[in-house]
């Protein structure tokens, strides 16, 4: 997933919804919660031609929610806000990189589409 962003930000923080899929609709399982500044600090890209883009560290990312067995407005938030989540969701390896574009274009095209990974 490729998300533009022009600095500076109005906000620090990036925020990640996961969702299931079901035959009754889709329901929030867990959040994440990214820092732009701890992303655009994490490391060293010396040696880097012009236009080639910076990458940063690849990291897992617990996600934490509402115990499945639960539902209702506490279930809600502890999916919504994962520092009050009480139940280990799983885990999404994530992986930044930043180019400097004068003019990002954002595309967008469904999932299912690309199957590569």
């Amino acid at each position: 997933m490729l998300i533009p962003l022009e600095l500076p930000a109005s906000k620090d923080r990036l925020l990640f919804n996961l969702y299931d899929w079901d035959a009754t609709g889709d329901d929030l399982v867990a959040s994440m919660r990214f820092s732009i500044k701890d992303i655009l600090k994490t490391t060293d890209n010396t040696g880097l031609l012009e236009g080639e883009p910076k990458k940063y560290e690849m990291r897992w990312v617990n996600l934490y929610g509402c115990n499945p067995e639960y539902s209702g407005k506490h279930a809600e938030e502890q999916n919504k806000y994962p520092l009050e989540a009480t139940t280990f969701k799983g885990r999404v390896l994530v992986e930044y990189w930043c180019i400097d574009d004068e003019h990002p274009v954002m595309k967008v095209r469904d999932i299912e589409e690309n199957n590569e990974y």
